[in-house]
């Protein structure tokens, strides 16, 4: 659904070997094939290029989401309002980003990657939704817009 390339089964099949061994849950499994993955992913989106811009979440905003995950409240908790001006902001974000021609990505911790992909990408097919450690270490990130700011993204 996301679009993530699979033509490296050998990388694939390593990764959840090795994912294996510490979880049977699907969602860790999956990120660590993501993780292993991470530099086919990043290619796909952003080519060869040394920096990528992103959404990024506020700190407390994503660590209010970290919070929800972890307690498995599936709902998440979220006041309607919040949830609301939340994805109204991605929206603005996305629509910026792809109106100059580049990318939109949203830059996450995996703890809520797949839980916020999942809700964000109904209404934004062309967002990436990426998790910090599936960046490569030798690209840099550059923040154009925080979403959770009273400020919109820039």
């Amino acid at each position: 659904a996301e679009g993530v390339p699979i033509k490296d089964v050998r990388t694939i099949c390593e990764a959840l070997a090795e994912g294996a061994l510490k979880s049977q849950d699907s969602d860790a499994l999956t990120g660590g094939v993501r993780m292993a993955l991470s530099r086919t992913i990043y290619e796909q989106i952003n080519g060869l290029a040394p920096e990528l811009e992103v959404l990024s979440l506020e700190p407390r905003l994503e660590q209010m989401l970290q919070d929800a995950v972890r307690g498995q409240q599936q709902s998440m908790g979220l006041e309607p309002g919040l949830a609301e001006q939340m994805l109204q902001q991605i929206n603005d974000g996305v629509t910026q980003m792809e109106n100059q021609g580049k990318p939109a990505v949203l830059l996450v911790a995996s703890t809520i990657r797949l839980w916020l992909a999942s809700l964000v990408q109904s209404n934004n097919k062309g967002l990436h939704v990426l998790a910090y450690d599936e960046i490569p270490a030798e690209k840099r990130i550059r923040v154009v817009g925080t979403i959770g700011n009273s400020q919109q993204a820039a």
